[in-house]
């Protein structure tokens, strides 16, 4: 069966992820088989509680012109029970008749308006963005590394040496890594990292060289062969920051005041979501995937 969705579904999982923050996880259109009858069925967003696996809720999206009957929460009941799942969470971008509510009310299922905030509306939110200036410091590029040796000793040419086949030993404790992987964990290093943030200048590449000093017994070798000292190891980085001013929509889930944006970040689309909450706004970039069987 392949799996289905929309923008209002995809809205609706970024709104349920944000709003459950860190304790669930929060999947778009899973696939559940009845263990009774065997046949497949497809759950428009499934949240799981990390602490508690068998605490699952079935959110079903509608984004229709109409409003939402009784019907419709019959059909998600009837789905809900064949699955063995207890919690079901109703989203509607049209909303629910009076009767629709209190038909779900009495089965224990939650339902959600899921709707574009008007101005006279959002004007009054304590934090009434049009845009959301985000600052987005990109991991480093090592694009030099300077293996310093004492002068006296014989260095081969590593122009054209591939890191893997480099390796950085200590004999001290008897340990090596490649350069490679050397390299991979130093730009990862909590040190530099916050060095590069506090440096990194607004749509520029900066530069930066990182020297490390070696201890006697430390050197590196190349496809296990000789043993070369080292007295310093010299890297040169680059580092982007990249900012973005993202246009937001003002949206209203049931009582959760939202502002939603989306934005080609990193080759692609993330969309940002703003949730308001007692004073303060949460935060969740979510990068989209395309998801494939």
């Amino acid at each position: 069966m392949p799996r289905r969705t929309n923008p209002f579904q995809q809205l609706s999982a970024s709104i349920m992820a944000t709003v459950h923050a860190s304790d669930y996880i929060v999947e778009e259109s899973v696939i559940e088989v009845n263990k009774t009858t065997g046949v497949p069925r497809e759950i428009d967003i499934y949240i799981t509680s990390k602490k508690n696996p068998e605490d699952k809720t079935m959110v079903e999206c509608r984004d229709w012109k109409s409003k939402q009957d009784i019907i419709w929460i019959d059909q998600l009941d009837g789905k809900a029970r064949s699955l063995g799942i207890k919690k079901i969470v109703a989203v509607s971008s049209s909303g629910f008749y009076k009767t629709t509510l209190r038909e779900a009310n009495s089965r224990g299922i939650e339902t959600m308006h899921v709707r574009e905030a008007e101005k006279k509306d959002w004007s009054k939110w304590l934090f009434r963005i049009k845009k959301f200036g985000i600052n987005i410091d990109f991991e480093p590029k090592v694009k030099k590394v300077n293996l310093v040796s004492p002068n006296d000793i014989i260095r081969p040419d590593l122009s054209k040496v591939n890191p893997n086949n480099v390796f950085l030993i200590n004999l001290n404790d008897k340990k090596k890594i490649s350069l490679y992987e050397y390299l991979k964990g130093l730009v990862k290093d909590p040190k530099i990292v916050a060095h590069v943030r506090a440096n990194n200048t607004d749509e520029a590449i900066s530069h930066y060289d990182y020297t490390v000093p070696c201890d006697r017994g430390v050197g590196y070798s190349v496809d296990g062969k000789t043993f070369i000292p080292l007295l310093q190891v010299i890297i040169s980085f680059d580092s982007i920051r990249r900012t973005y001013k993202i246009p937001m929509r003002h949206i209203l889930a049931g009582k959760h005041k939202l502002l939603v944006g989306k934005e080609n970040i990193m080759g692609s689309d993330t969309r940002i979501v703003l949730e308001e909450r007692k004073g303060q706004l949460v935060v969740m970039l979510e990068n989209q995937a395309e998801k494939t069987n």
